[in-house]
């Protein structure tokens, strides 16, 4: 219930609206918005963030929440907390998307059955495997994670490449961001005979490279080239690159020296 009409009352009596706002606990100002149907200087800014928010969310089509969507507005100078990001979505109905992470568990799926199926035959065709192999492979099979992620800045240009594995196995999806990074340019992606890139167009990436490589082993790791152009990239020119080879087990290693990489 709102005590607004109450104060507009002592008011038309000729009362101190200032003294009837001080007893009810209401700001004047709040009062005299409400009294002239003009919007607060809170409502306001709550207004702008609104629009800015659901810009960056349909930029990222549909795929950001509230942390990523918060860092954006912060690259970009816009002051607010995360909490206020997230309560203007909830406000907006807005809410980002976000992958499963399938673990192996004792419920049977193709991965089960396809760790299963190694440790018969490696009994059955002992003289073929080699123990050092199967219990490399064991081990791989037991950190199964089904995705990977590097956190990379190259061409001093702040980037994650990330890799999901698909349920069934058969294929892996690398997919390259920069979240809104402001000296990113061009973003590449070279994998197995495939390549996906993206220039940037008035300050935003229409969309952000991603390849989806078939694969034979999904306890093997894939390896991809990442290429990115920094602040002084024009088009034409061949930006700067690293290999990286993305593991199954949550983990990514530059593959030229074998050192692993930080985690996205």
């Amino acid at each position: 219930m709102t005590v607004h009409p109450f104060i507009e009352a002592e008011k038309q009596s000729g009362h101190n609206v200032m003294r009837a706002c001080e007893l009810l606990k209401v700001s004047r100002t709040a009062f005299y918005a409400r009294r002239t149907g003009k919007p607060g200087p809170r409502a306001v800014r709550e207004a702008e963030l609104t629009g800015q928010i659901a810009a960056v969310h349909q930029h990222s089509r549909g795929t950001y929440g509230a942390p990523r969507i918060h860092a954006a507005l912060q690259r970009k100078g816009a002051g607010c907390g995360r909490r206020r990001v997230a309560r203007l979505m909830r406000a907006a109905g807005l809410q980002g998307r976000h992958r499963r992470r399938w673990h192996l568990t004792t419920i049977p799926d193709p991965r089960a059955a396809y760790v299963a199926a190694i440790a018969v035959l490696s009994i059955a065709v002992a003289f073929v495997w080699q123990k050092a192999d199967l219990d490399q492979r064991k081990e791989k099979a037991a950190a199964y994670k089904g995705r990977s992620g590097a956190s990379l800045n190259i061409d001093a240009v702040s980037a994650d490449v990330v890799a999901h594995w698909t349920r069934d196995g058969d294929s892996v999806i690398v997919e390259l961001r920069s979240y809104f990074d402001p000296d990113a340019r061009y973003l590449r992606i070279d994998a197995s005979g495939k390549s996906a890139s993206s220039v940037r167009e008035d300050g935003w990436f229409p969309e952000e490279p991603e390849v989806v490589l078939p694969v034979k082993d999904p306890l093997a790791d894939v390896t991809v080239r990442v290429a990115i152009g920094g602040k002084s990239w024009k088009e034409g020119m061949r930006a700067p690159s690293r290999t990286i080879r993305l593991s199954p087990a949550d983990a990514a290693f530059d593959a030229e020296t074998g050192k692993q990489l930080p985690s996205d």
